[in-house]
């Protein structure tokens, strides 16, 4: 991987299951606030992290202000769940490692709110040159994050290394033209 990274090298962690393991976290949160909001008790057997999606399967024939306000209550209740989280040691020796030599940036789909927490919670909010967090286009859409930091940024995407976890956000990367070896799946 050193070969990869020059000084010009931009790079940019994503958190959730990349930098922070909050899978446990993530479903105590969800389990607490649909309980609280609607009062159904669910149960651990959901083995794909929840989201608004899975939410939506769970909770057949739920409005959409009724799942937003469940959504905006696990955002309330995480704060009570932070033990459950974990760094992810690998990638955060390499956030470590980079950290004085390029400039690192988080880009997330994460709330503003929850991620602060998160890296407050670790201590590595000081590792980072800055912060992209999520954007909404409207309830269902999201704009590509890795698009929206280059543009922000304003930097030349062959000079990005990205780390990140999901199938689905390194798909959209490569939409973009970052080319795959650019990209460390984790």
């Amino acid at each position: 991987m050193d070969s990869v990274i020059t000084s010009n090298t931009v790079i940019f962690f994503d958190l959730d299951g990349t930098l922070v393991d909050t899978d446990t976290a993530n479903f105590l949160a969800y389990k607490a606030a649909i309980f609280e909001i609607v009062n159904i008790k669910i149960e651990d057997i959901y083995e794909e992290r929840i989201n608004r999606t899975l939410l939506k399967k769970i909770l057949t024939n739920t409005s959409e202000e009724l799942i937003s306000e469940i959504v905006l209550h696990k955002e309330k209740k995480y704060s009570e769940y932070l033990s459950y989280t974990n760094l992810i040691n690998k990638n955060h020796s390499q956030l470590v490692k980079y950290s004085n030599t390029n400039k690192i940036y988080l880009v997330t789909n994460c709330r503003k709110g929850r991620a602060i927490q998160l890296l407050e919670y670790h201590q590595i909010t000081n590792y980072f040159t800055d912060f992209i967090f999520r954007e909404e286009v409207n309830l269902n859409n999201y704009i590509n994050k890795y698009s929206l930091a280059i543009q922000k940024l304003d930097i030349n995407k062959n000079h990005v290394l990205i780390f990140e976890n999901e199938i689905i956000e390194i798909n959209k990367a490569l939409k973009i033209g970052i080319n795959k070896n650019q990209i460390i799946k984790t």
